[in-house]
């Protein structure tokens, strides 16, 4: 660092750290005036007095601040890289990243052994529940399942690839969906499909699902759900019928203690609901709901061999329902057809033989008059059958249709062998 003289501007080299406290008082050695330095102090005030009384301040300049202060930080990364370094080369930190590296590897290989057995398990499944779905003329294939390594620990991500029904008659292949993703969950035993099409184009019929999902779940209980936003068949360019949200549902409880070889036991119950169906372009029928009950059913664990006829499949499941007296029951039944509000409820008891079983039913249509106008339009011999039925009933004691309120009730049982309409035996209604 260097001073100057305030009288002959001389400078002078002076070394900072060696300068005192209460300053120093040299002699100008080329005009010899003396002229005394001292430390600035920082405070503007007390500096500026200092200069009035003719010291030469001195302070340490910003570049050497600086300089000190990047030589002082410098230091510190250099000795963190120096002790990061350390580290990196140690022998701890290698073995214990070569044990680490190991765990993972080993980790890695046994996920990927595990979620093949998984997906493995999963396809061999499906293979068996479309095989179910099949019979001695059809047969529901897909070309393969592949999986996302995605999904995590308890739940996977797939896609069925490929869906298809085949005519085992004329070997004709017809693709009902290209891929459907889906979602596995493990830990739940649950399927869900993601929303997806089916198209069945043959060459004269056409039927399409729009919006399909299909949700399996299993445990103590198996639930089954399908749903779908549309629903329609054209046949020769004619569109059939049309459903618009549709969805049913199965579930199905098994008793413990009650199977055997071939069938399980257990409650089960079905629901259908439907917004609205159309036949012919026509809405006929709004706000579906439907609510099936089984206790104490039998039903199969396995499709019955080829061999199995119908008949011998049929005779098969009275005997065992009627061993098991089944209850199959209507628990509801309710829609608008045609503006008519139709509802109906009933149950059947099985029994063995067959013919000691029981079985009743009540129908109640309020507001008749739209569907007979229907019946009218569309079969005029129906309708006329129809309305000598009501009056032949209503002579017979057994009347069903009340002119006053345009509503139908009739109720329908049997026991004992006896058919019973309106509590009147059927034979003397004949």
């Amino acid at each position: 660092m260097e001073v100057s003289c305030p009288n002959c501007y001389a400078t002078y080299p002076i070394n900072l750290e060696k300068l005192p406290e209460k300053g120093a008082t040299p002699t100008c050695k080329k005009c010899g005036v003396a002229f005394t330095i001292v430390r600035a102090s920082g405070d503007p005030v007390k500096d500026r007095a200092q200069r009035m009384k003719g010291y030469v301040l001195v302070r340490e300049s910003q570049k050497e601040e600086l300089y000190r202060e990047k030589a002082s930080s410098s230091g510190k990364i250099s000795r963190k890289r120096l002790s990061a370094k350390t580290v990196l080369e140690s022998r701890s930190f290698r073995r214990g990243a070569w044990a680490a590296g190991i765990a993972l590897l080993v980790c890695c290989a046994a996920f990927f052994v595990w979620k093949n057995q998984v997906h493995g398990r999963f396809e061999k499944a499906l293979q068996k529940s479309l095989v179910q779905a099949s019979n001695n003329q059809f047969a529901v294939t897909f070309q393969k399942v592949s999986f996302s390594w995605f999904g995590g620990l308890t739940r996977d991500r797939g896609c069925i690839h490929g869906l298809s029904v085949t005519n085992l008659a004329t070997r004709d292949t017809l693709t009902l969906a290209e891929k459907i993703y889906f979602d596995l969950e493990t830990s739940k035993k649950r399927f869900i499909t993601r929303p997806f099409n089916i198209y069945a184009d043959g060459k004269t019929a056409k039927t399409v699902l729009k919006g399909c999902v299909l949700d399996t779940r299993e445990g103590d209980s198996s639930y089954v759900t399908f749903r779908t936003d549309e629903a329609y068949s054209v046949v020769n360019g004619i569109e059939l019928f049309t459903v618009l949200d549709m969805e049913a549902s199965f579930h199905f409880n098994a008793k413990e203690g009650q199977e055997n070889r071939r069938f399980i036991s257990g409650d089960g119950h079905f629901q259908l609901r439907a917004g609205e169906i159309h036949v012919w372009s026509e809405p006929i029928i709004r706000g579906a709901d439907m609510l099936l009950s089984l206790k104490n059913g039998v039903l199969p664990k396995d499709r019955p061999t080829g061999e199995a006829n119908h008949a011998n499949v049929m005779e098969l499941y009275q005997t065992q329902w009627g061993e098991n007296r089944a209850v199959a029951a209507l628990e509801r039944f309710s829609c608008t057809f045609f503006g008519s509000s139709v509802k109906a409820a009933g149950a059947l008891e099985f029994q063995n033989p067959m013919e000691q079983s029981k079985a009743s039913l009540l129908v109640s249509v309020k507001n008749l008059k739209p569907i007979m106008k229907y019946i009218h339009r569309v079969n005029e011999k129906a309708f006329d059958q129809i309305l000598v039925t009501l009056v032949a009933l209503d002579e017979k004691n057994a009347g069903a249709y009340n002119k006053t309120t345009d509503s139908l009730e009739f109720s329908f049982s049997y026991e004992d062998s006896r058919i019973r309409l309106n509590d009147q035996d059927i034979q003397s209604l004949l």
